[in-house]
């Protein structure tokens, strides 16, 4: 997709790591939902609030509600659970795990993965949706 449809601006927290190059922080964002799991742990971070912020984002979107976190067996996830039939589920429980765990400030997960991941979910998404609907409209066109 060379044209975005829909560009998410705010994440609700966010450092200017141009500015504090090679920093990391411990302190929390003190925004509740939004503090990402380094934060809720007391270690250090950069950018994974960003991610955190970006898996939230989806959460949102998906519950219309602010995410909760839980801690289980060393690893964090979303209190919600997604409907087993929601095709994106596979996709966004990637997401979710890989941005809500993040090993350590220098080991990020690939945006350039994440995003082509999307987008092709996207466009399979909408082709089967598509032929779909166009068998429906030619039995429809049959019966008229």
């Amino acid at each position: 997709m060379s044209t975005p449809i829909l560009q998410l601006i705010d994440w609700r927290s966010a450092i200017d790591m141009r500015a504090l190059h090679g920093q990391h922080f411990t302190d929390r964002a003190g925004k509740g939902h939004f503090d990402c799991s380094e934060m809720l742990d007391g270690r250090p971070c950069t950018y994974q609030c960003v991610y955190f912020g970006f898996a939230g984002t989806l959460h949102c979107i998906i519950f219309m509600k602010n995410p909760e976190v839980v801690k289980e067996d060393n690893t964090f996830r979303f209190q919600s659970r997604m409907r087993r039939r929601l095709v994106v589920r596979p996709l966004l429980e990637d997401i979710f795990h890989d941005f809500l765990n993040v090993p350590y400030c220098f080991h990020l997960p690939d945006w350039g993965h994440t995003i082509k991941k999307m987008e092709e979910q996207f466009i399979s998404g909408f082709t089967v949706g598509m032929a779909s609907e166009c068998r429906t409209i030619q039995q429809l066109h049959m019966i008229l």
